[in-house]
């Protein structure tokens, strides 16, 4: 399972850029984002929290993926880069 600290250290790692990659996105987003991939909610159930339409709702969550996406490419290039 590898050495402990090392993979704890790389957890706490990716840990931190994920926080940081979700601070990023426009609260919208991140609420989308997260109600959407994290607790499954549909669009119809998205819209309603967020005070938008489902369609509009969709389109947070879309735009909130290619966002996470793109900075967590950065990231696991940038946590590998430091691995030891």
């Amino acid at each position: 399972m590898g050495d402990k600290p090392v993979v704890a250290a790389r957890a706490d790692r990716v840990g931190a850029e994920v926080v940081d990659i979700l601070a990023k996105l426009a609260p919208a987003e991140r609420l989308a984002f997260v109600l959407a991939d994290v607790f499954g909610l549909s669009g119809a159930e998205i819209g309603a929290v967020v005070g938008v339409s489902p369609l509009m709702a969709g389109q947070l969550v879309e735009r909130a993926r290619w966002k996470v996406r793109e900075a967590a490419v950065l990231a696991c290039d940038s946590v590998l880069r430091t691995a030891g």
